[in-house]
């Protein structure tokens, strides 16, 4: 489907004008990347290719989750002109929070998860 429409004309036709600064479609991104990332062998070099954030914020706010081994990469990206440091350090301990409540008690219905 995303290749249905190119991304310009879908913001011309909802009215908005594209900016290098602002995502006229929406402002926040959650990414989850849990595909398995295939080890490179190089003429005797062994290489393990890991998926990296860029650190640049390219909307207002952003969450990039790798799945590692056994753990969770998670890399909050976000514009400091609308959240301060402060503000995402305690958006990151309440997802925390819901994650580890949420694998404590699968069963449970998110809309009762609490922090």
């Amino acid at each position: 489907f995303a290749n249905a429409m190119p991304f310009t004309e879908l913001v011309r036709a909802i009215g908005e004008r594209p900016t290098p600064k602002h995502n006229p479609i929406f402002e926040v991104r959650f990414a989850l990347q849990n595909h398995p990332v295939p080890d490179v062998e190089i003429r005797g070099l062994s290489v393990k290719l890991r998926m990296r954030s860029t650190g640049t914020p390219r909307f207002d706010l952003g969450c990039e989750i790798t799945e590692l081994d056994d753990a969770l990469e998670v890399v909050w990206l976000f514009r400091e002109n609308l959240f301060s440091q402060p503000e995402i350090e305690e958006l990151g301990r309440l997802f925390r929070t819901v994650v580890e409540s949420i694998c404590r008690a699968p069963e449970r219905r998110t809309a009762v998860v609490t922090s």
